[in-house]
């Protein structure tokens, strides 16, 4: 079958038309540390992408009254919510410390307009706030801390306002509340519009290589942002802000220090306050809670989904119209089988999707079902051999991930093979946090670096039995699936459907061109300012079933 993504000619130049899969190993640790051995990738593995200097302004919360953790989340061509903080946050170890966040009055409007010296239209903003709670093991050891010491953070003031009729394509400039800055974003081009830029990242963490990831981010000029799941990692985190990875669980808690939340919005706001943006949810937003809930972090600060996608106002799972494209963004932990609310609301909103209108269909959610990176290899079986069927039926062209900390793109497929009309996944969950460094085909193992899971007598790495986020997925079951070259849980050699895999922090862009043009870039961060590490061009080809303006075949609902 041939190729149905191509290289552009520089990159045909370049690898060749025969393409067999490229992996590049680990480009950063031979640029940092002048080596491309396994041994030097644990260690850069494990710095967590360089935490930010103790000095850092991201670390610092502003003046009391100013606005910051600006995010500016689309809903439609005419329509943003915009999100902001006013107030300091607040770690206590007793649960009577909290106390109700307080802000300036006048904290809860936006005032905008299309000129920058005119911000006549006002918009007013619901505030509240949250609280998370954990506790701290005696078994660490800290001076002072006794066992089941129990801790409390509660937000600063978080504020909410929708402005609507706002005009397509056009920039728009707010001030909020009491803060005198002026900032601005700019409208996405109206339903069926081209051309569209869409960014996306994941996995962003709280760290040096986040803030160049964000910086190019911001260079690209996207006119909407993804970013797939894996903020801030706040669950991973002790109380005393220290890495400490578990999950311990003491008396139903995790540990979950917050103020990272805050430091992550600071370091976002130079792109979410001027860009309009999706989220989806990640494996570290869970954050449990004594009364059982999770993902309040995430819920209180990103939870802003479109109400048109009548996902029955849950932003779990929910749809999008921008320019030519039907972004659907679904989750893995939320219950997805046939039957379950949320697979229905799939069938019904990609059924509905009218290709002369929005040709393109893109998809998210943060864990990838094609990769081949050893860790997370496989996680997510169940989710595809349930959900994958409905997106090849309804002809889904993109699907985009994190989860997995490295960078893979596929070429077109469907059941674990190249199909030309099946989807191509892109994995990018390399924004900030350390790096994944090795494949799961065993070609690629080395003697440094087996996995902890690597089965000598399979010379394979060994199915996931078992994993703390799998517990909220599908019950905890696993489905492990054979290779259908190789007839083994993981192939001998990367698979024909991988295009292209490697170790290193950056993102990706996605450009639409036409009804049946669009280009895929991926941006390095160690390359220069403004230059693609890999542009492809995707091809949606029209003799497919599944690309037709409405599925005959489906019954209107």
């Amino acid at each position: 079958m041939s190729r149905s993504v191509l290289s552009i000619a520089a990159a045909l130049a370049l690898f060749g038309a025969a393409h067999a899969g490229i992996t590049v190993r680990h480009p950063e640790i031979a640029a940092l540390y002048g080596s491309s051995q396994p041994e030097a990738a644990t260690g850069f593995a494990e710095l967590g992408g360089f935490a930010l200097p103790k000095n850092s302004s991201y670390l610092q919360p502003p003046a009391e009254g100013k606005a910051e953790q600006v995010v500016v989340t689309y809903q439609s061509a005419g329509e943003v919510v915009i999100s902001w903080v006013v107030g300091h946050s607040a770690v206590c170890n007793d649960l009577t410390c909290a106390a109700v966040p307080m802000a300036p009055a006048g904290s809860d409007v936006v005032r905008y307009g299309t000129s920058r010296s005119s911000l006549k239209a006002r918009a007013y903003g619901a505030g509240g706030y949250y609280t998370q709670d954990y506790y701290f093991p005696a078994s660490l050891n800290v001076t002072g801390v006794s066992d089941n010491t129990q801790f409390n953070y509660t937000s600063g003031r978080i504020y909410s306002a929708r402005l609507t009729g706002l005009k397509s394509a056009t920039r728009y400039y707010y001030s909020l509340g009491k803060d005198s800055a002026v900032r601005s974003f700019k409208t996405t081009p109206r339903k069926g519009a081209f051309p569209v830029r869409i960014g996306s990242m994941a996995d962003v963490s709280v760290s040096v290589n986040a803030t160049e990831t964000i910086r190019k981010m911001g260079l690209s000029n996207p006119d909407l942002l993804l970013i797939v799941g894996d903020f801030a990692y706040a669950n991973i985190f002790d109380f005393r802000g220290a890495f400490n990875y578990g999950p311990v669980v003491s008396n139903g808690l995790t540990y979950s220090y917050q103020p990272r939340w805050d430091t992550l919005g600071r370091m976002l706001e130079g792109v979410t306050g001027r860009v309009p943006v999706l989220t989806t949810q990640g494996n570290h937003e869970m954050e449990l809670q004594l009364d059982g809930s999770m993902f309040k972090a995430w819920l209180s600060r990103f939870g802003w989904n479109s109400p048109y996608s009548k996902s029955q106002g849950t932003p779990f799972y929910y749809s999008a119209n921008v320019g030519p494209v039907h972004m659907v963004s679904i989750s893995p932990y939320v219950d997805f089988v046939p039957g379950t609310p949320q697979y229905d609301w799939l069938v019904r909103d990609l059924s509905s999707v009218d290709r002369s209108v929005t040709p393109w269909v893109v998809a998210m959610w943060h864990a990838p079902w094609y990769h081949t990176f050893v860790s997370h290899y496989k996680e997510l079986e169940c989710h595809r051999l349930a959900v994958e069927p409905l997106l090849y039926k309804y002809g889904v062209n993109v699907a985009l991930h994190g989860h997995v900390h490295g960078y893979e793109r596929t070429l077109k497929v469907y059941n674990q093979t190249e199909d030309a009309c099946g989807t191509v996944y892109l994995t990018a969950g390399n924004a900030g946090v350390g790096l994944n460094t090795e494949f799961a085909d065993s070609d690629s193992l080395t003697r440094f670096s087996r996995p902890t899971s690597y089965d000598t007598a399979s010379n394979c790495t060994r199915p996931v039995v078992t994993n703390a986020t799998l517990v909220y997925i599908a019950g905890g079951k696993i489905c492990p699936t054979r290779d259908p070259v190789s007839g083994k849980y993981c192939p001998d050699t990367q698979p024909a459907w991988s295009a292209r895999r490697e170790a290193a922090h950056g993102f990706v862009t996605l450009d639409f061109l036409t009804p049946t043009r669009a280009v895929i870039k991926y941006f390095r961060n160690l390359a220069p300012d403004g230059e693609a590490t890999e542009s492809v061009e995707l091809t949606r080809d029209l003799s497919c079933p599944n690309q037709a303006r409405k599925p005959r075949s489906v019954q209107r609902q």
